[in-house]
This record gives structure tokens, C-alpha cells and sequence, in this order.
């Protein structure tokens, strides 16, 4: 299996910049440098396991999330296309899409699935 280490690193520049965090306070957060932080967001160097839920936590975001490209599931293709459509938008859009999908689950399960 083939670690995705520059989708990684995409990923937790989204999740940083979705949390209004420079790479600087992230690194804070994570106790390492922020050209650490920097050569991580460009797939340059591999953060240890520790670093990554370090750097998951200060974001608020799941390591799955941030993995998702190099997870092998039957779900991630369908995760990788809302990921990919949810990279451009806004912080204010992000919150809006999320509660209509939360109001479409629920509608599915009430009158849909059974």
C-alpha cells in the first residue's frame, strides 16, 4: 500500500486553513515547528503518527479524514468526492452544505429508508 503523503499534506492545509489557523499557530498547537508544519503540507516530510493526531486535534478534524485518500474502503470514493467538492467553499458555506446534508439524512431515514 501507497501512502498519499502530498494528499495528506493538502488535506491538513484545508483542515488548517477551514480553521482560521496560520501554519505558525498550528505548529504551536502540534509542538513543532512551522516549517515543519509547511514541509508537511507539501508531501515533502512525514509526520509521525503522534504528529498527526496532534495536528488532527488542533484542527478539530479526524485523522480518517485526513487519511482518507490512503484508507482502502468502500466509502472513499464517495468521501473523497464531498471532500472534493467541499475544498473550495468557504468556512460559511462548509456549515451551511453540512446542516442541509444533516436535514437530507434525516428525511432519508424517515420516509425513504426503511
Amino acid at each position: 500500500m501507497k501512502i498519499n503523503y502530498e494528499s495528506i499534506g493538502s488535506k491538513i492545509k484545508y483542515f488548517r486553513t477551514q480553521q482560521g489557523l496560520s501554519q505558525e499557530e498550528l505548529a504551536e498547537f502540534a509542538d513543532v515547528s512551522y516549517v515543519y508544519i509547511s514541509n508537511i503540507e507539501r508531501g515533502e516530510k512525514r509526520p509521525s503518527l503522534t504528529t498527526l493526531v496532534a495536528i488532527a486535534n488542533a484542527m478539530n478534524a479526524s485523522v480518517d479524514s485526513i487519511l482518507a485518500d490512503s484508507l482502502s474502503t468502500k466509502t472513499n470514493d464517495s468521501y473523497n468526492e464531498l471532500f472534493s467538492l467541499l475544498s473550495d467553499c468557504t468556512k460559511e458555506e462548509n456549515e451551511i452544505i453540512v446542516e442541509l446534508i444533516k436535514a437530507i439524512k434525516k428525511t432519508l431515514r424517515q420516509y425513504i429508508i426503511k
